[in-house]
């Protein structure tokens, strides 16, 4: 994020964030399995309960800037991308996943995915929506909370 380590990964790079290939995608570059990682620039955007109001300008512009990358560089169009948050994420610094709508994923599923539409559509509504909503989620059964929980 310092802007030191990895150059050559980087896709995008602005003032408020960077995008990077996924690992996968970057090893196999088949675009039916395009999977790109948007980071805000700020490390203390641990979550989906960090965003406010205050973040709107940043999501809405790692979305159109995500886009415009994408189909600028891979040729796939906004209605092939989904743009989505995890919650809970895997690693505590926010970050967007950009993948092919057709791409079926356990960890790309609705349990535990947030469209970035709806995240900002959300806050629109509530600038603290993700501070008071309750947002339910499944674990993998090999998570170590999951064999804690039984």
């Amino acid at each position: 994020m310092d802007g030191k380590a990895e150059q050559e990964s980087v896709l995008f790079r602005d003032e408020k964030c960077i995008i990077i290939p996924n690992f996968d995608f970057q090893k196999s570059q088949d675009l039916r399995q395009l999977h790109l990682l948007a980071f805000p620039v700020f490390p203390d955007l641990l979550s989906l309960r960090c965003l406010t109001s205050e973040h709107l300008g940043l999501l809405e512009s790692i979305q159109k800037e995500g886009l415009r990358m994408i189909e600028e560089n891979y040729g796939i169009l906004a209605n092939q991308v989904k743009l989505c948050v995890h919650y809970q994420p895997t690693f505590y610094w926010l970050h967007i996943h950009l993948v092919s709508a057709s791409q079926v994923s356990a960890s790309l599923d609705c349990l535990r995915s947030h469209l970035l539409s709806q995240v900002i559509q959300n806050i629109r509504l509530k600038s603290d929506y993700y501070q008071t909503v309750s947002l339910e989620y499944q674990l993998p059964g090999t998570h170590p909370l999951a064999s804690a929980l039984l």
